[in-house]
């Protein structure tokens, strides 16, 4: 009798382990997934973030250098400016001012000559046709 219920007993532990193994493996089943769920739903907001950030940062490096490079062009421009010959070079052709030892020469079209009307595209093609 006492070796049926140390049996019995037995078969009972061995039965409550198994079970035990089985619900070990379902929680850490459940934590994995849950790990890996909260891990990939995180990691794409931070991804998607970071891409967004980075477009930012690309355009704002790419208006830094044009407006690095306008910087540049406007202190030769205002170099340029310090310089008589320069300006009066502007003068000349933005103002069409000039100096006082010049004489103004102004050319006008002869407005007795009219001109010539271009041929008309048919001409050629009927001579084509005739040939």
């Amino acid at each position: 009798m006492k070796k049926e219920i140390a049996d019995k007993a037995k078969k009972r532990k061995l039965a409550r382990e198994k079970n035990e193994r089985a619900n070990r493996r379902l929680w850490s089943l459940v934590c994995a997934v849950l790990i890996s769920y909260i891990t990939v739903y995180f990691g794409a907001y931070h991804y998607k973030n970071y891409v967004v950030m980075n477009r930012k940062l690309r355009v704002i490096k790419t208006e830094h250098t044009m407006k690095t490079a306008r910087i540049k062009e406007l202190r030769e421009e205002a170099l340029r400016l310090q310089d008589p010959e320069y300006l009066k070079g502007i003068a000349r052709r933005e103002l069409y001012l000039m100096d006082t030892k010049e004489v103004p020469i102004r050319i006008t079209p002869d407005v007795t000559k009219e001109p010539s009307a271009p041929e008309s595209a048919e001409e050629p093609a009927e001579q084509n046709r005739k040939n």
